[in-house]
């Protein structure tokens, strides 16, 4: 509060009081939304920090998940600040530590969203293998997924890949389709992933309708 005062001529002064109130975030689509961010083992894992800052900033509940290889491109620590929330990674230490459990994790979930996703994460998700605690989460939740993939334009191409994402997509899976550009690789081609504005519209478009 401040108090100002007011000249007013030959009358005197009259103090006026402002109340300075805090500013209540934005209700948007997103507010309250409990989003599980799948983070696999590709160069463009470093964009999960974007995207959980983006989707956090609009009121989602952000709980990132990352496997054993997204932990060699960027931190856990980067997400668990970035996100307000404990970092899954290793599905042996769930008994420590105040993470909750996969399957708890799993039953809050509105939605399951793994981006970037790789090949191999493909491939378990369409055979519905469960070797880590991202794939064993995608077998427990209830919650719609959606997929960025991002792998080199070849991997992208075979045959294999092709089939996984037809199975996926038969399955009714929501996919943000990768960008064509220079990849990591060296090569230029499709596989990129799409730009962090994309995966965020497409987020809020799929809650909007719903």
């Amino acid at each position: 509060m401040i108090d100002s005062p007011v000249p007013l001529g030959s009358c005197g002064r009259v103090t006026i009081h402002t109340h300075f109130l805090p500013v209540a975030k934005a209700h948007t689509v997103l507010t309250g939304r409990t989003i599980i961010l799948g983070v696999t083992g590709s160069i463009a894992a470093y964009k999960a920090a974007d995207i959980t800052s983006r989707l956090t900033e609009l009121g989602a509940k952000v709980f990132p998940v990352m496997t054993a290889e997204a932990c060699r491109f960027i931190q856990p620590l980067t997400l668990q600040v970035l996100s307000r929330n404990p970092v899954a990674s290793d599905l042996w230490k769930e008994g420590e530590g105040w993470q909750p459990g996969h399957i708890e994790l799993a039953d809050q979930a509105d939605l399951l969203l793994v981006a970037p996703a790789t090949a191999h994460c493909l491939a378990l998700f369409a055979q519905g293998l469960a070797p880590d605690l991202l794939s064993s989460i995608h077998l427990a939740t209830p919650a719609p997924v959606m997929l960025a993939p991002a792998m080199n334009g070849k991997m992208l191409a075979h045959a294999a890949t092709q089939a996984n994402l037809e199975t996926l997509r038969a399955r009714g899976y929501h996919f943000i389709e990768p960008d064509a550009g220079m990849l990591a690789c060296g090569y230029e081609g499709q596989g990129k992933l799409a730009a962090v504005d994309t995966i965020v519209q497409s987020v809020k478009d799929f809650f909007a309708n719903t």
